[in-house]
């Protein structure tokens, strides 16, 4: 469509499309930034809590209150 070639040496790759290895480690990337900015998130507001791992411990207690209050416990 652009007149150009497609590299030789890119176009195994790009036929063969992404490994699982690729897929996984994206995913992983996702998940970790979104637990680092709920750690973030919750260190800013409340102010009593000092360091991540403390604000990790709140977030999966309330996380476990929730599941409960959703099943009636």
């Amino acid at each position: 469509m652009t007149g150009k070639a497609f590299p030789e040496e890119m176009r195994d790759e790009f036929l063969e499309g992404g490994s699982e290895i690729d897929l996984v480690c994206s995913g992983l990337d996702d998940v970790m930034r979104g637990a680092y900015e709920n750690m973030s998130r919750t260190l800013r507001d409340f102010p009593d809590i000092k360091d991540l791992r403390t604000a990790a411990y709140r977030i999966a207690l309330n996380r476990i209150a929730e599941a409960y209050k959703a099943i009636g416990i």
